[in-house]
């Protein structure tokens, strides 16, 4: 800490020492040696204020010396890649300078240890970013299950319902899978009304091909899905129909 030399010349005797202080923050200390006619104040360097000794009603002020370091600005946001793998999530930051060069970034899961930036999976986060000036910023990070498509499924927007032997149900490749278990599909019209549902879908007996929940053939065009995966995890899109 940087100390400032004042030469102060008075005929009253003067305190030992003096805070300084703006309402009821502290901004340093200052001390004071020497005789009546002459001392010497030190004081720490700080944000600018005025400072004051009081010495029997006599005030002395003078002002500090502003520390020549800039604003400390922090800014993140949580990305994800094109697909869901439960651990892909990345904490990115698009804004990160002032007080002093140089940062040392800590981010803790709610078990206090350590995570990767880039290899984030659900949850709650804490950040910690400390500046070469001594700045510290402190915050919670939520990183949540993206309305995306897992890495393990493949949600082809097609369905060809002509009997050639391709696309001829609407193909979810990986929605069989385990984890999966007690999904809900749903597809509606360009009015958002429900024309076809099934709970546990499958690629062939149980895959959507074209007909409505009446069993009636549906015209070409296209349509809106909903896929309910668990978890409260839903995916939705658009599914081309192609008699």
């Amino acid at each position: 800490m940087r100390s400032l030399l004042f030469i102060l010349i008075v005929s009253l005797t003067l305190p030992a020492k003096s805070q300084i202080t703006i309402g009821r923050q502290v901004i340093g200390t200052a001390s004071v040696s020497g005789t009546a006619a002459s001392f010497t104040l030190n004081s720490t360097a700080g944000e600018t204020v005025v400072l004051r000794l009081n010495a029997e009603n006599t005030i002395l002020t003078q002002g500090f010396e502003q520390p020549d370091i800039q604003p400390f600005l922090v800014e993140f946001n949580i990305s994800y890649s094109d697909c869901w793998n439960g651990q892909n999530a990345a904490l990115n930051f698009n804004s990160l300078s002032g007080c002093g060069e140089g940062y040392e970034v800590s981010l803790l899961n709610d078990e206090g240890s350590a995570e990767a930036l880039d290899a984030l999976a659900d949850g709650t986060y804490s950040l910690s970013v400390t500046a070469a000036g001594g700045c510290v910023f402190e915050s919670e990070v939520v990183v949540e299950v993206p309305a995306i498509e897992p890495c393990d499924l493949h949600i082809y927007n097609v369905v060809t319902p002509n009997n050639d032997g391709f696309n001829d149900t609407w193909i979810i490749e990986g929605i069989e899978l385990p984890k999966y278990v007690g999904n809900e599909v749903r597809i509606f019209n360009r009015w958002g009304q429900l024309v076809w549902s099934a709970r546990n879908y499958t690629n062939d007996e149980k895959g959507f091909s074209g007909l409505d929940i009446k069993g009636n053939k549906l015209p070409e065009g296209a349509y809106l899905f909903e896929i309910a995966l668990g978890g409260g995890n839903t995916l939705s899109g658009t599914l081309n129909l192609l008699q």
